[in-house]
């Protein structure tokens, strides 16, 4: 099975939380695979409280949650988009007060998912350090697990101050940082990050649409943005980009 091992592996932990956070009072988890023909099928089953009929066909949506405010809210919705990249399924069964099952089925492939050239490896770019400040703890984690699966080495940083202030102790060859930050804005804190070290490259994290011209990016310090929900292959093809462009 050829594809994204981050990507997979995100899907695959995302279910996992879910189905233990469905089980408040404890109960079984079973993770079960199996080939068919020229499909790999995954099932990932517990033992919770199950989906309601009512928002069943509600779940892939985007923001769509019923965990409250502190959540994302896009777990599923990543999930599916990572899924159908891979050009594969994912299913629900539920039944209320027994229990869920998710059933996931890959085609067997030979070439990667998107059919395009590899990325190159964090080996190939000397294994860049790399720091990410957002003050959404699942933001910065999910982040964060991505680029060290790939091989990079990476620090988190949960306020702008806080990153300043790694930054100014260690070196980075590449910073990711939110636009909606509490003490600064993510304008401000690439232009603050350029005022420092003009050659580092610096992404933007943000939920939306930034409408203004790559050269009005460049001179606002900022070399690339990353949207959310997160397309992680993308989020690592800016990220070696962006390696790659800094070291001609």
């Amino acid at each position: 099975l050829l594809g994204s091992r981050s990507e997979l592996m995100e899907v695959f932990t995302n279910l996992i939380f879910n189905a233990v956070e469905s089980m408040s009072e404890g109960g079984e988890i079973t993770i079960r695979t199996e080939a068919k023909e020229n499909e790999i099928f995954l099932y990932f089953t517990d033992t919770g409280q199950g989906i309601p009929d009512t928002i069943k066909e509600e779940i892939f949506d985007p923001f769509f949650t019923t965990k409250g405010p502190k959540t994302l809210g896009l777990g599923l919705s990543v999930s599916y988009g990572i899924i159908e990249r891979h050009q594969g399924k994912i299913k629900v069964e539920s039944t209320e007060g027994k229990g869920t099952t998710f059933t996931i089925s890959i085609p067997i492939r030979r070439q990667s998912p998107s059919g395009e050239e590899q990325l190159k490896t964090p080996e190939q770019v000397s294994s860049p350090k790399i720091l990410v400040i957002d003050d959404e703890e699942g933001v910065r984690d999910v982040l964060g697990r991505v680029l060290q699966d790939e091989g990079y080495r990476v620090t988190l940083s949960e306020t702008t101050k806080k990153g300043l202030e790694e930054f100014n102790q260690a070196h980075f060859d590449l910073v990711l940082t939110d636009l909606a930050m509490p003490e600064m804005s993510g304008w401000q804190l690439a232009q603050r990050i350029k005022e420092i070290h003009p050659s580092v490259p610096v992404g933007l994290i943000t939920g939306w649409a930034v409408i203004t011209s790559k050269e009005k990016m460049k001179e606002r310090g900022v070399d690339f943005v990353v949207s959310k929900p997160f397309d992680y292959t993308k989020v690592l093809r800016e990220v070696n980009a962006a390696l790659q462009s800094q070291k001609r």
